[in-house]
């Protein structure tokens, strides 16, 4: 069996090989051309890599670039951002090298989509305002105006991921605009297509857009553009029939949001007939469901009670689907993981063993350090329980060298100290920015003899000395009123003179030796069990 799987990969490889050979730069591009025409579903992209590789074999630039777009758009398709990000880069550095306008505008237009996709809306707004710039270079009014609507439909829906209506609206009609104004008889093929589809596109959105976004919904308003949307589907049915299952859809829970049930009723049937032809069981499942709900609203028992075990039917097939995937998923992985199950056993059981040491050692490390910190939260509990407060008094001089021959008299260091306590009672040190020079100015001190008599009665810098007045002032607000432990840090942090709270949590662990969140946890769980 797997030799059969072998020799067809090897066959299907070989033919797209095949293919591709004696392929000049202008064919490598046409075929790029026509796959652009349709989905770039998996088989397309086979064709894709296949061109792309012949294309680098030949140093083919154009197809290098083609190639590495349609690989980009691809993988954005399916939702791997960083294959995505990282084709951009390598197709942004290709059109760069061809001064290709048109391809920059797309690169950029595809990493603002998967910017967006990523909740990076500042990056994905920068990458789509390059592509605006790079689109208005485009030679081909043609070509500019169908990539300019292309992107302003982006920032739509990026304004849609931030709940921006007015900018949703703005975009979109900045879309439409661009689209309109593009005269159809001088279209290519391509022009064409890709014209006819965000025309229908376009039309749609607007639809949506004075139904859900605008308040109060425009019901005129939107059946004006869903009616637009539709004459195409007679003028345009090559074009309609790409996008009718969705049109259909869309309009059908338009005229159910309406309460026009007949109307709403005929386009979901329309949906029905049109996922015939093109499968899509999440939108017909989701049809059922309008259409049971519709019958509910107008007591058509009979019709609710027929959709409604459609709508089971389906529902549960389509969970069987998903399991079965998800079983034959395992079996296979199974298969595979017993065949080296042998190999694997010993390097599992060092695996376990080292687990088992790394989990002791972290348990251990995070018990210790719980432990130090219960320590450190009883020592200043007990401090504060017992009103024990630094006080200022003069420490013995011989124990600091530094300060023995400060040549500050006795009577004048008595008189600064005097200060220093009455700055402390202040609570002027709460001050932002607070320096030296303002207390110096403040108490009538020579910074000098301010500065030794700081560190002779703290033996602390001035620095430090600030610190301690002001983290012993939030420890007894936060002891003393339960109020401050319902604040938030930055508050608190604010609240003792800190203009950042991390500088604030670094000075807190520093002179209590942990942080205030654990501080306040404490406390709070110190109340709930008196309480």
């Amino acid at each position: 069996m797997k030799g059969t799987l072998l020799f067809c990969s090897l066959l299907c490889w070989f033919i797209c090989k095949s293919q591709t050979i004696g392929l000049s730069e202008i064919e490598v591009e046409k075929r790029f051309n026509q796959i652009a025409l349709k989905n770039l579903e998996n088989e397309s992209f086979k064709e894709v890599n296949t061109l792309y590789q012949y294309s680098v074999s030949k140093n083919y630039k154009t197809g290098i670039l083609k190639g590495l777009i349609a690989i980009q758009q691809y993988y954005l398709g399916k939702g791997d951002y960083t294959k995505a990000l990282n084709y951009g880069e390598k197709a942004k550095e290709n059109a760069l090298k061809l001064d290709d306008n048109n391809a920059l505008s797309n690169i950029y237009m595809y990493n603002g989509t998967t910017f967006a996709m990523l909740d990076m809306h500042k990056k994905s707004k920068t990458s789509l305002n390059i592509a605006v710039q790079y689109a208005e270079k485009i030679d081909n009014t043609i070509d500019k105006n169908i990539q300019l609507s292309r992107i302003y439909t982006t920032f739509a829906g990026l304004s849609e991921g931030e709940d921006l209506n007015d900018s949703i609206v703005y975009y979109s009609k900045k879309s439409l605009e661009f689209i309109e104004s593009i005269p159809k008889h001088k279209l290519n093929k391509l022009q064409e297509s890709n014209y006819y589809n965000m025309l229908i596109s376009q039309y749609l959105n607007m639809g949506s857009i004075y139904t859900h976004f605008i308040k109060p919904p425009n019901f005129e308003k939107a059946e004006f553009y869903y009616s637009k949307a539709l004459s195409l589907s007679t003028t345009q049915p090559e074009y309609f029939k790409e996008n009718a299952l969705f049109a259909y859809f869309t309009i059908g829970h338009f005229y159910f949001q309406k309460k026009e049930y007949q109307k709403s009723i005929m386009y979901f049937e329309k949906t029905l007939v049109e996922e015939k032809m093109n499968t899509d069981l999440d939108r017909r499942l989701a049809t059922y469901d309008n259409l049971k709900n519709i019958y509910d609203s107008i007591k058509d028992v009979s019709k609710q009670n027929k959709y409604l075990k459609l709508y089971s039917n389906l529902n549960d097939s389509l969970l069987r689907i998903k399991n079965k995937s998800i079983i034959t998923h395992l079996d296979k992985q199974n298969y595979y993981l017993q065949s080296e199950v042998s190999n694997l056993r010993k390097d599992i059981l060092w695996f376990c063993l080292a687990a088992i040491i790394i989990v002791f050692s972290i348990g251990a490390y995070f018990y210790k350090r719980n432990r130090t910190l219960r320590i450190k939260y009883d020592i200043l509990i007990n401090k504060l329980e017992n009103q024990e407060i630094t006080s200022t008094k003069r420490i013995n001089a011989n124990s600091n060298e530094a300060y023995v021959n400060s040549n500050i008299p006795l009577h004048k260091e008595d008189n600064i100290i005097k200060k220093i306590e009455a700055f402390e009672n202040s609570e002027k040190f709460l001050r932002k920015n607070i320096t030296l020079p303002y207390i110096s100015h403040l108490l009538n001190i020579n910074p000098r003899y301010l500065s030794i008599t700081i560190n002779k009665i703290k033996n602390k810098n001035f620095n430090d000395y600030i610190n301690e007045l002001r983290i012993k002032y939030i420890i007894d607000k936060l002891y003393n009123n339960p109020l401050y432990r319902e604040y938030k840090i930055s508050y608190l942090a604010e609240e003792c003179g800190y203009s950042s709270h991390q500088v604030f949590i670094t000075a807190f662990r520093k002179e209590t030796g942990m942080t205030p969140s654990y501080f306040i946890k404490q406390l709070s769980i110190k109340q709930r069990i008196k309480d």
